[in-house]
């Protein structure tokens, strides 16, 4: 098994363990989204909040994992990938195809990461009456805006054109 998927399938073991641990501590109502200055302005049913999160959480991850699936079967046009007509050619469609499907495992994961650290900070705001954290959000905002573009850096230098 490659080890994006492991790690992904970790990161879901951890935001549902995370679920599970905080579920019964939370009061029913919770702080849902808090504004610029930290402060609670909206609210939801802990049972609406979780069944919100998880509903988001699936989507996003049918798109990610499914868009592999998808470049596997539309016609090679209506890719924007670099070098495209090279690298989906017969000899080399399956490694590219994997190769795609790898990288948007890891963006799976890097999301995933997000949710569990970003529920994190909501879930201790709620349980304690406080406001949310905003140091802590803008540096797991942070964080997050680097993995995504060092992804993206990589994504395009795997695709460049191989010196001949």
């Amino acid at each position: 098994m490659r080890l994006s998927l492991i790690s992904l399938i970790l990161c879901l073991g951890i935001l549902i363990g995370q679920a599970l641990f905080y579920y019964n501590g939370l009061p029913d109502i919770i702080a849902s989204h808090f504004d610029a200055a930290r402060w609670r302005d909206a609210w939801m049913s802990k049972n609406g909040f979780f069944a919100f999160e998880f509903a988001i959480i699936a989507i996003l991850l049918l798109q990610f994992l499914g868009v592999p699936w998808l470049v596997g079967r539309l016609p090679i046009r209506w890719l924007n990938l670099p070098n495209r007509d090279f690298w989906f050619a017969d000899e080399r469609r399956e490694g590219t195809l994997r190769t795609i499907r790898v990288y948007f495992e890891w963006f799976a994961v890097m999301m995933t990461v997000l949710f569990v650290a970003v529920n994190q900070l909501v879930f201790e705001a709620n349980m304690n009456s406080r406001n949310l954290w905003s140091t802590g959000m803008w540096i797991i905002l942070a964080v997050y805006l680097v993995a995504v573009c060092v992804w993206m850096i990589a994504l395009v230098l795997r695709f460049r054109h191989p010196q001949r």
